[in-house]
């Protein structure tokens, strides 16, 4: 649902259903990397790489999958984003 919403361009409502599903599954590194993609396709850049490094920290294997994720294309050259992302 947030993808099709980002789709739309409604970067906010997609930024909320990411929050909630953020809140249902703290533990969980997924709903934390899918919100930094709303994040990033929104132009959001330090909630992106915030909530990336959230979802790394979770599930390490997250950190390689998104060198490869169109959603952070905008990120690619950014510092922070290949220190967040580097493997281990």
């Amino acid at each position: 649902e947030g993808y099709r919403l980002l789709e739309l361009k409604q970067y906010d409502a997609a930024i909320s259903l990411g929050r909630e599903a953020v809140a249902l599954t703290p533990e969980k590194g997924e709903p934390y990397y899918h919100l930094a993609c709303y994040y990033s396709r929104a132009g959001m850049r330090d909630e992106a790489l915030l909530n990336l490094g959230t979802a790394v920290s979770k599930e390490p294997s997250l950190g390689p999958r998104a060198t490869e994720d169109p959603d952070f294309e905008p990120l690619y050259d950014d510092p922070e984003f290949l220190s967040i992302t580097a493997e281990p």
